[in-house]
């Protein structure tokens, strides 16, 4: 299975996190990611991780969750964290 990982940046821990809880489950699979996210869980994990440039920094592969959720499928998911929605008062 293709699993694009997505956090932002207030999230890259807890992504961290999460690849060393289920490390086991990631490791038979194909890992994508943005460079910075790849990095971060290639060096807690040890796990390989594609790494793109994000479309923003002038990367040729697009890689956003508007993307990749446009190509879920039953071989590929897409794992996001992202910033949680400020509640209106």
């Amino acid at each position: 299975m293709n699993i694009g990982l997505i956090a932002h940046d207030s999230k890259k821990k807890l992504m961290q996190n999460f690849c060393i809880a289920y490390r086991g489950i990631l490791c038979k699979n194909e890992l994508y990611a943005t460079g910075t996210t790849g990095r971060l869980i290639e060096e807690v994990t040890n796990l390989n991780v594609h790494k793109y440039l994000a479309g923003h920094l002038g990367g040729v592969q697009p890689v956003s969750y508007t993307h990749l959720r446009a190509h879920e499928t039953g071989r590929n998911l897409v794992c996001r964290l992202l910033l949680e929605k400020k509640k209106k008062a």
